[in-house]
């Protein structure tokens, strides 16, 4: 393998960094970063000896469906793919699973997969959900998973086989995703119109009066956690009765599977 291609969508960058330490332990010194968070205007090339990180947030059991169709963009030859989803410590769902699909119709072979786990979108001060990981521990562990996705390869280059997908959890739901609730961020009194959450947003939700389209917003919270000054909110009380739920659940860990 000449190449890691990292492939992945990620508003508040937990995935980003999970997928760039488990590229890093794999010891490729050629690594291509495609971040899909606010699309992508050029074709993704993946050439013939790359391996492909594809990574993706969990969302109510499932990966956000403007990442599964920036992910469709992938078009592979054989290449072994790692498949990723981070989850904010409540429960991976079908993602894998969808993402193993999703390696498949792009003519990749997903030959391990790993659910991590990120600050959940809703975690702040009051209701820390996650908060701060993927820590260090967790990186230490993507990068020995790395480690052992090459060791894995390398060993089933050399059968006779070939490579060979994995299993993961879950399903591949014929059905839409069950629906969030129809939300919108709002700039505070802090607001010093910087237009950060505007740059950030992946759905481009927020215009440049500041007000945010519930119809289009995904609650990925990448416009509350990238402003600097504290002035944008998204707040609920279905949000915050959830968060109250969500930060009692013990800590979760890091699953690796075909390795």
């Amino acid at each position: 393998m000449k190449r890691v291609v990292l492939a992945y969508f990620s508003p508040t960058h937990t995935t980003e960094k999970v997928a760039k330490a488990i590229a890093r332990g794999m010891g490729i010194d050629e690594i291509v970063d495609y971040n899909l968070t606010l699309g992508q205007d050029q074709p993704l090339i993946i050439e013939k000896d790359d391996l492909i990180i594809l990574g993706g947030p969990v969302y109510v059991g499932r990966i956000p469906k403007i990442a599964r169709e920036r992910m469709a963009q992938i078009k592979g030859h054989g290449q072994g793919a790692v498949c990723l989803a981070v989850y904010g410590n409540n429960k991976v769902g079908d993602a894998l699973a969808e993402l193993g699909d999703l390696a498949r119709q792009a003519n990749l072979v997903p030959v391990a997969g790993a659910s991590f786990i990120g600050e959940h979108s809703y975690a702040n001060d009051q209701r820390p959900i996650a908060s701060g990981r993927p820590d260090k521990d967790d990186l230490i562990l993507a990068s020995t998973f790395g480690r052992q996705v090459i060791e894995l390869i390398d060993h089933q280059l050399n059968d006779i086989h070939g490579l060979i997908g994995a299993d993961f959890p879950g399903d591949i739901p014929s059905q839409a995703a069950p629906t969030l609730p129809q939300l919108a961020s709002i700039a505070n009194s802090d607001c010093r119109h910087c237009h950060i959450c505007i740059e950030v947003c992946p759905v481009g939700a927020i215009d440049h009066a500041l007000k945010c389209d519930a119809t289009k917003c995904m609650c990925c919270f990448a416009c509350v956690k990238s402003c600097p000054y504290g002035a944008r909110e998204l707040t609920s009380p279905r949000i915050e009765e959830f968060s109250l739920f969500l930060s009692k659940l013990d800590r979760k860990e890091p699953v690796f599977y075909g390795v």
